[in-house]
């Protein structure tokens, strides 16, 4: 019975539904044993909740149930808030994802509130704030940025020292000094830095102070990468994921993929908006890159299509997510997944009109595919300055039919990010060809053809509770209210353009 459930069991179970807040909330009201230990889960990062969900309400809520939980101590804080009737818990004690500006955003929104729109105490009520949970939490994640340098506040020394994933967005380089001071065990870094000498120095050497790094992602500018890839080739040898973000390398000096040889147990590697790179095949070591089971290159200029070549090669069935988004010699990389990559579950391409029956054959060749994400390289290349834009419809009736033919009973996910225009019809013929089993999430993103028609097709084919979330940000060009209202009726979650309005109570976490 779940009155009589291990802890250790129970743990699992809330492990499991991590994110599915809605089940999360339900599993409170099984017991006071279940209450606990749903409780902690709910609130180990709740700001996540305030963050996708995108509602004021929630960011107002959320900060009055801390302020409830405010020690008397905290006098500068209390003297501005009226008298609270206390929590159950402590609430405090249960984050274990600390994001300075996702704090501050929050409790901007809550003073607004709370004073008529005047921003009293917001700046006091955030460092309070912070320093509670400096204090209570067990913190094992920090996202940071210039707000504020947390390593400075008392009693860092033993809070922060556990911290096991570092995100940091720049413009604070004490922030990073303090950090290679007091965190010692930081197993994952995302590091977005700025064209600045101190701080790439000390970026430097918070990786270098790690005993044991095994994920990096990492933007910053060319000129002083060199200091940063020293320390990061420190952990070569522990080292399982390799992200690097819009770095221009010069033509005269551009980066050598041969430099990945040593990096033996890499599970992830990705490039995203980098330029310049060389590669000498024969150069590589046998046994490189054979562990690889993601690999992802998105907009960067000048790079080698002979390396994607020989690491699906060198993978082989190891495979399992391939993304290459404006990526050159598009067929040859995707043949290569064919002939070697036979059990991936995700591919994510941007495409043109040219490229589409690869896509069509790779599905055609890979039964196990559980994710599919196809974006316009129109809006990649041409309209990347304004995301906002959608590049001009072209007819895409006939590949939406062949894609039905060929699509996996496997897929979960669909995301059609084209605005290649189909008829209800062919959405229809899609439909019925694809022998759907396990879908869940649909996506029609900067399709700004989609109608009322085309909503009645997914209800007719999808309706009853079947489909879990229908996105359709920015395509409310053809859809009415009325038509949104209806659908939302057959279909678990609607998120839509406009204001990214939600219609339903679930929240799929995984969304992007």
């Amino acid at each position: 019975m779940a009155s009589v459930l291990p802890s250790l069991c129970i743990r699992e179970i809330l492990l499991d539904l991590r994110g599915e807040w809605a089940a999360l909330h339900a599993c409170i009201l099984i017991n006071r044993h279940w209450c606990i230990f749903s409780i902690q889960e709910l609130w180990r990062d709740p700001f996540s909740l305030c963050r996708d969900r995108a509602e004021k309400s929630r960011h107002i809520q959320l900060i009055s149930t801390y302020v409830k939980c405010l020690p008397p101590t905290c006098q500068e804080v209390n003297d501005a808030v009226a008298t609270t009737t206390p929590c159950a818990f402590n609430y405090f004690q249960f984050l274990s994802r600390l994001s300075t500006e996702e704090v501050l955003f929050s409790t901007r929104f809550w003073t607004k509130a709370a004073f008529d729109g005047q921003n009293k105490t917001e700046d006091t009520l955030f460092k309070v704030l912070c320093q509670q949970f400096i204090t209570h939490s067990n913190i094992e994640s920090v996202h940071l940025s210039r707000i504020i340098n947390i390593f400075e506040l008392p009693g860092t020394e033993t809070s922060l020292a556990r911290v096991q994933r570092f995100e940091y967005d720049g413009y604070l380089p004490e922030l990073l000094d303090s950090a290679a001071k007091i965190s010692r065990d930081i197993r994952q870094f995302r590091l977005f830095l700025d064209d600045d000498c101190d701080e790439m120095n000390f970026a430097a050497q918070l990786i270098r102070s790690q005993r044991k790094v095994q994920k990096i992602s990492l933007g910053c500018c060319e000129m002083r990468f060199h200091t940063l890839w020293e320390s990061i080739a420190m952990h070569a040898e522990t080292m399982v994921s390799l992200r690097l973000s819009s770095i221009k390398f010069e033509k005269q000096q551009p980066f050598s993929l041969n430099a990945l040889d040593n990096f033996r147990n890499l599970e992830e590697l990705g490039f995203d908006y980098c330029n310049n790179f060389t590669v000498t095949i024969n150069e590589f070591n046998l046994s490189s890159f054979t562990k690889i089971n993601k690999l992802s290159v998105t907009a960067c200029k000048r790079f080698p299509a002979e390396f994607l070549i020989y690491v699906t090669r060198q993978s082989k069935e190891r495979m399992r997510q391939v993304e290459l988004m404006c990526v050159g010699h598009f067929r040859e990389v995707v043949e290569s997944c064919m002939r070697n990559c036979q059990r991936i579950t995700k591919f994510k391409a941007s495409i043109d009109t040219s490229q589409s029956q690869h896509v069509i054959d790779l599905l055609k060749n890979c039964e196990t595919v559980e994710d599919v994400h196809l974006n316009d390289t129109r809006l990649m290349k041409n309209w990347l300055p304004s995301r906002f834009l959608i590049p001009p419809a072209i007819d895409g009736n006939e590949f939406l039919k062949e894609l039905g033919k060929v699509m996996p009973s496997t897929v979960h996910t669909f995301r059609y990010n084209l605005n290649w225009d189909f008829s209800p019809e062919s959405l229809k013929e899609f439909f019925d060809n694809w022998r759907i089993k396990k879908l869940n999430v649909l996506d029609f993103n900067l399709c700004n053809f989609i109608s009322d028609e085309h909503l009645e097709v997914v209800c007719q084919c999808l309706g009853g509770g079947r489909l879990r979330m229908l996105s359709l940000q920015r395509t409310l060009m053809s859809i009415s209210e009325q038509g949104i209202e209806k659908a939302s009726k057959e279909i678990g979650n609607i998120m839509y353009s406009k204001s990214f309005k939600w219609y339903g109570e679930d929240l799929l976490s995984d969304y992007e």
